[in-house]
């Protein structure tokens, strides 16, 4: 028989372990976002891709966009603070890696930029050996330069076999059509232009991989509120770059809209390479651009060789990894 003091024990055992399940079914607090402040480093960048494939609607905090006329300024401008997020390609890791400043990696993703080696019209090149003691135009300090070493060694060349002609896009177009450089290691739209309006063929493409990334200022990280809201915008963005993935023929239009020639847009939209699939940032991407950096160290574009480790923040590995499930089922 129980006394009273166990049937009091008892009881009340029992009341919280039916208390208990009640309080840990209670709803999480909602989660607090704050203005985001993004850098859009080219007129077809994420303002316009996400709005075209909804994903601002319904956006639970706002976004102040800010227009830079080239990648790396955006990235003065987020080490700087002035902004949260911008993207970009490779290039900006590495400028990261070699001079550390208040600005990181946090998502990695496919390449969204069509990449070709092109030679003009009547040009007697046939494949990538064909480049020995050709002039060959490129972008200084972009991680194309690398995937080209990679392709000329492929095709049993070293680098000092062609004669490298360093100009920023607008100048290589220049000199492709009037001549002055042999082959033109260039990406879209260009490529396309190259091709479309100028009778440019093409050569060869590069097979490693290439990503771009989301980069993100550390204080804005570090402030519980924005780092939501830079969360959401990866996932957004990302589900923008599936959506013109799978309407090749809607983000054509877009582009003639912004200004693109209608013929080289949908060549670019048709060749879109990446459908915003998120890479952990780890091993492979390590892997990549530290081969980048350390051809960049041996160039002498760099001082002196770098760990491209320090221009990352990992901390969105976990929830990206669940998030490109929930992409890839569409």
């Amino acid at each position: 028989m129980m006394n009273r003091r166990t049937l009091f024990k008892t009881s009340a055992a029992l009341a919280l372990g039916a208390i208990a399940p009640l309080a840990f079914a209670q709803p999480r607090p909602a989660v607090k976002y704050a203005k985001l402040r993004f850098g859009v480093p080219s007129a077809l960048a994420a303002d316009l891709r996400m709005k075209l494939a909804g994903q601002l609607q319904d956006l639970p905090f706002e976004i102040e966009w800010s227009r830079f006329p080239t990648s790396p300024a955006a990235l003065e401008a987020l080490a700087s603070g002035a902004i949260d997020m911008t993207a970009g390609g490779d290039g900006n890791v590495i400028a990261l890696a070699t001079r550390p400043r208040k600005a990181v990696a946090c998502s990695a993703y496919a390449n969204i930029l069509f990449h070709e080696i092109v030679v003009p019209k009547g040009s007697d090149i046939r494949n990538v050996a064909g480049l020995k003691g050709k002039r060959v135009s490129l972008v200084k300090g972009a991680g194309f330069e690398y995937k080209l070493r990679y392709m000329l060694e492929e095709s049993g060349l070293k680098w000092e076999d062609i004669k490298p002609v360093y100009l920023s896009p607008p100048d290589g177009m220049s000199a492709f059509i009037n001549g002055s450089v042999d082959a033109w290691a260039i990406w879209d739209p260009s490529a396309a232009v190259a091709e479309i309006r100028h009778g440019g063929r093409q050569l060869a493409v590069p097979a490693r991989p290439a990503y771009n990334f989301h980069y993100a200022n550390r204080d804005s990280l570090d402030d519980p509120a924005r780092e939501a809201s830079i969360l959401e915008f990866i996932k957004r963005d990302l589900r923008s770059h599936a959506w013109v993935k799978a309407h090749p023929d809607q983000w054509a239009a877009a582009q003639v809209g912004a200004g693109l020639d209608a013929e080289v847009s949908r060549l670019v939209a048709r060749r879109t390479p990446g459908g915003g699939e998120p890479s952990l940032i780890a091993g492979p991407v390590f892997e990549e651009l530290q081969c980048i950096a350390d051809v960049f160290a041996e160039s002498g574009y760099i001082p002196k060789k770098v760990d491209v480790k320090t221009a990352f923040d990992a901390r969105f590995n976990t929830p990206l990894q669940a998030f490109a499930a929930t992409l890839q089922r569409g």
